[in-house]
């Protein structure tokens, strides 16, 4: 398990991944976002998964939760998508 500051933005190369945080939330999918301080485990169905980090500090506040909920809506696709050909 691991526990950062930073927000986690998870995308699977392929397949999906999961993310199970120790307050016992559970989540899937190809792209997902973890809130800093949350002590989390992400596994992916392949060998390894892009993670971006973003530290708190260097984004305005609210920033963060408004980007996970756009992250979370219909155009979480379209970020991965956009992620994976970076």
């Amino acid at each position: 398990a691991r526990c950062s500051g930073a927000f986690h933005l998870y995308v699977a190369v392929r397949g999906g991944l999961r993310v199970s945080a120790a307050d016992g939330q559970e989540a899937d999918g190809e792209l997902l976002a973890v809130a800093p301080n949350v002590r989390h485990t992400a596994s992916s169905d392949y060998r390894s998964v892009i993670c971006i980090t973003i530290e708190p500090e260097s984004v305005s506040d609210g920033a963060l939760k408004e980007l996970a909920k756009r992250l979370s809506g219909a155009e979480c696709a379209a970020f991965a998508g956009r992620i994976r050909n970076a």
